[in-house]
């Protein structure tokens, strides 16, 4: 029953689309694609009929963040704190969290902060801070206060 609904509005859509039908499907597959990449939120339980009836292939697009490319500074600048094995949407959260609203979308800055870290000796001592611990929205003024007070 629901592939028959999908497919009825899928037809539907397809002729508001004036499109031929392989760039229609096209068009969709790229912006689930899109949506599964950004890790939309909900957006993999979403039925497809309503993601067509609801022509959610016009929604504002998420932002990809680089995710992998953020754990790789990680790794990079503080190669002797935990080795991030997975990234949980709790570690994504926070990450997406600094990607937007400290960073500036900026990959360097995470390089800066990481490399800033590494050079802290109470995240790398016998605490050895994780990437969810720095990432923490709640922590990242106890690092940059810690460091002030330590030049004070």
């Amino acid at each position: 029953m629901g592939k028959q609904k999908a497919h009825a509005a899928f037809l539907v859509n397809l002729k508001k689309s004036k499109r031929d039908a392989e760039s229609f499907a096209e068009l969709l597959a790229e912006d689930i694609e899109h949506r599964l990449l950004a890790n939309q939120f909900g957006f993999d339980r979403l039925h497809p009929t309503t993601y067509l009836n609801q022509r959610r292939w016009e929604d504002e697009r998420p932002e990809i963040i680089p995710f992998d490319r953020i754990v790789e500074s990680y790794h990079r600048n503080l190669p002797n704190n935990v080795p991030v094995t997975a990234l949980s949407d709790r570690r994504r959260e926070f990450l997406t969290y600094l990607w937007t609203q400290r960073a500036n979308r900026e990959l360097g800055w995470f390089d800066e902060f990481f490399a800033f870290c590494a050079s802290q000796q109470w995240l790398n001592g016998s605490h050895r801070a994780d990437l969810e611990w720095l990432t923490d929205p709640n922590n990242y003024p106890r690092i940059t206060e810690n460091a002030k007070g330590a030049a004070a």
